[in-house]
């Protein structure tokens, strides 16, 4: 009963998917808990028989008619082998016997004592049963009503509970929508063997065999109450499907990565956290920088509770409290009024960065800008003036372009034109790796030739390059790459090398079907170009997986003078180039490349090389 149902599954039509009804009604039962005299006596004469059940005298089966009729109506209906149901229908009589009670009375800490939480206690306790004897009880008292939380018995086979209960071919058809589904995405058998696990789980969870009567709250509920991280990931995936589907308006919302560091409002006082908490769900603003700006504003509500006990609400700060903070932060060093253990921090201690203090003043001056035109506080002081950063601060922040040496830069683009299958990494648990080679390379080659966001990246639409000829350049082939909306500016087309319009229509031929997704920047329901198995490329790819595949591909660290070699630095590299180039762009045209709203802006994105060969900021553009 282990195997995958879909191999063999028959076509099953949409009339006969509603034929299925519960097999027995416990209300037309005498559910008494209470035994009568009869009854306890004829029970003590079978458990004292050497084999309590088989063959009954006349008279012990009428006085046990009462207890036995539903146990025979549930065993038709799952319909048993001879020995297991043999065996099923002594553990009962046995357990009445113990219990004086009859089993409509048992409480589900009974029920968990007699079916054990593992199949080898089980079979210890009952050592005259055989291996499916658990598995039938527990689903004839599934169907009786008495006992369903088939999550406290352990591993248990879930597809045979399911089949058992409900009608196999049903099962079966459930389980091939489904896999069919994902497997269309990109989902190898051992991902449609877990989705088989979940549907089995979620059919149990809705007492229905039909996939249209899971509901977003049995998935959800069913998420929570799965400990094993792959199994609530199964659940996921099932989601998609059923949103797939149309039997649910949408998928289950990813989880909350768990922070190794606890929770961020630790040591903060409650009514600092709930002012904090009702601007964070009242602003307009991204919701990345929401998350940032609640960090930055509990540290303040942190160094308030120290510095300043009777301000720990914002209605009470003064002018002199918003010059103390800004002092504080100016001397400010890692580490400093945060809930993190010291042994988690590297660098504790060491100076906090210019960028990092001028963030955490500007978040504390958007939090008081917003709740006073709010009218949630008094105006006592203008926060943009009370927490706007120092000369002294503004004068540490200036352009800082991270460019790569163009010798490193040439060897990634090397790897990156020659990068073959056996050089994606693997793991232990699967040999090929996640993502298929023509998704790695399309995704390598927009990353060394577009000059993009990885969040742009990760957001590119099916059908954004469109191939052209650029003769009155000299430029040879390019192609157009259409670009989503953006943090500062909405979505626009730039020329681009023509490898990219190649790389990303070998890509888009063989990627596989996958469903539309909701863009968060516009909420709009899109198809988005780098997605396999039903998911977006994770965020950390770039940086985590791919950078260090080509750094290990063409010879090189993945640090540099000027740190780690990351996403964001290849768009520096090529605006630089581009810049600097024999017929460069000028500074209008390469913003406009960039998508940059502020001309300023792509002042931090130029280096120019000095005679001497090494590399300055063109901080004298302005």
């Amino acid at each position: 009963m282990n195997k995958l149902y879909i191999n063999s599954a028959r076509s099953i039509t949409p009339e006969q998917e509603t034929e299925w009804f519960w097999p027995v009604d416990p209300r037309r039962y005498d559910r008494s808990p209470k035994l009568r005299k009869n009854e306890i006596a004829e029970l003590a004469y079978l458990a004292g028989r050497q084999r309590p059940y088989g063959h009954f005298p006349v008279d012990t089966k009428a006085a046990l008619l009462r207890l036995t009729d539903p146990l025979h109506d549930v065993m038709n209906a799952i319909n048993p082998p001879p020995q297991s149901r043999s065996g099923a229908m002594t553990i009962m009589l046995i357990e009445m016997h113990k219990r004086k009670r009859a089993f409509w009375g048992w409480s589900s800490d009974e029920w968990i004592e007699i079916l054990h939480t593992t199949a080898r206690a089980f079979h210890k306790r009952y050592r005259h049963t055989n291996s499916h004897a658990r598995q039938m009880l527990t689903a004839g008292m599934y169907l009786l009503g008495v006992f369903d939380d088939f999550r406290k018995l352990g591993i248990i086979d879930r597809t045979a509970l399911a089949c058992r209960i409900f009608c196999r071919q049903q099962v079966e058809a459930s389980i091939k929508r489904i896999v069919d589904l994902i497997r269309s995405w990109g989902y190898s058998r051992f991902g449609a063997k877990d989705a088989q696990w979940a549907v089995c789980t979620l059919l149990l969870a809705t007492r229905s065999p039909r996939l249209e009567d899971i509901t977003l709250d049995v998935l959800e509920t069913e998420r929570k109450l799965t400990p094993i991280r792959y199994r609530r990931a199964s659940i996921g995936v099932v989601s998609r499907a059923l949103a797939g589907l149309g039997t649910i308006a949408h998928p289950l919302s990813k989880p909350t990565a768990r922070s190794h560091f606890g929770d961020s409002r630790n040591g903060v006082p409650p009514e600092w956290v709930r002012w904090v908490e009702r601007w964070r769900n009242t602003s307009t603003l991204q919701p990345s920088s929401r998350k940032r700006h609640f960090v930055y504003l509990l540290k303040a509500g942190r160094w308030a509770a120290s510095t300043h006990p009777e301000c720990v609400s914002p209605d009470r700060w003064t002018r002199e409290v918003a010059a103390e903070w800004v002092a504080a932060v100016c001397r400010m060093t890692i580490g400093e009024w945060t809930q993190i253990d010291e042994k988690a921090q590297k660098r504790r201690g060491n100076p906090l960065s210019a960028k990092s203090r001028t963030h955490l003043l500007s978040s504390l001056c958007t939090f008081f800008r917003d709740i006073q035109e709010w009218e949630w506080i008094p105006r006592r002081f203008d926060p943009r003036h009370c927490f706007g950063a120092p000369r002294s601060l503004r004068a540490l922040i200036g352009p800082n372009p991270r460019v790569i040496a163009d010798d490193i830069w040439a060897k990634l683009l090397w790897a990156g034109l020659n990068l073959t299958q056996a050089d994606l990494t693997k793991t232990f648990s699967c040999s090929r790796h996640f993502y298929p080679l023509k998704m790695v390379k399309a995704l390598t080659i927009v990353w060394l030739f577009g000059g993009l966001r990885a969040d742009e990246i990760r957001r590119l639409r099916i059908g954004c390059t469109r191939s052209h000829e650029d003769s009155s350049s000299g430029a040879g082939k390019m192609c157009d790459l259409a670009v989503p909306v953006n943090k500062t500016s909405t979505a626009f087309t730039k020329p681009v090398d023509y490898v990219v319009g190649e790389a990303v229509q070998d890509w888009e031929a063989e990627r596989p079907g996958q469903p539309p997704a909701v863009d968060e920047k516009t909420d709009e329901i899109v198809d988005f170009l780098f997605m396999f198995r039903g998911n977006r490329v994770a965020p950390s790819y770039i940086n985590k997986s791919l950078v260090p595949i080509l750094c290990e591909k063409a010879g090189i660290p993945r640090k540099d003078a000027r740190g780690n070699i990351t996403s964001h630095r290849a768009r520096s590299t090529i605006a630089t180039q581009l810049f600097n180039a024999k017929e460069p762009m000028s500074l209008f045209e390469l913003g406009k490349w960039l998508g940059h709203k502020w001309i300023n802006s792509t002042q931090h994105y130029l280096d120019q090389p000095c005679e001497d060969g090494h590399v300055v900021s063109k901080s004298w553009i302005f």
